[in-house]
């Protein structure tokens, strides 16, 4: 399963930059897209039961347009290691600012919390 997995990616991957190539699109707006949408996609899973609130959504969205600058700008100008780095400060804001601002966990957190609790 992981090796199909592996596969389908790459076949949609290529078939992203090959639609990109005919559209002159540039490889690094497809980078850019594609960063912006694995967050929103790994954090709207985490958060699934908030996304009924506008002001989440808002919130979210807002933050997907943050991560795609920061990926921007440090794939940009420094490169991969600096951006491991800001990507481990970004998500620790983006953790600390949810928790402040809505009160939530992930819900893969409240759900391993519960587990734990039980046995």
């Amino acid at each position: 399963m992981l090796a199909g997995t592996a596969f389908l990616v790459c076949i949609v991957g290529l078939a992203v930059f090959a639609t990109a190539d005919a559209y002159h699109i540039s490889g690094v707006q497809i980078l850019v897209g594609l960063a912006g949408l694995s967050f929103f996609a790994i954090f709207a899973w985490d958060y699934r039961h908030n996304l009924r609130s506008p002001a989440f959504v808002l919130y979210l969205s807002a933050w997907t347009v943050v991560h795609a600058v920061v990926f921007l700008i440090f794939m940009g100008l420094w490169g991969w290691s600096y951006w491991l780095a800001a990507m481990c400060v970004e998500l620790f804001l983006f953790g600390g600012t949810t928790k402040l601002l809505f009160g939530l966990d992930p819900v893969s957190s409240n759900e391993h919390r519960h587990s734990s609790d039980e046995s």
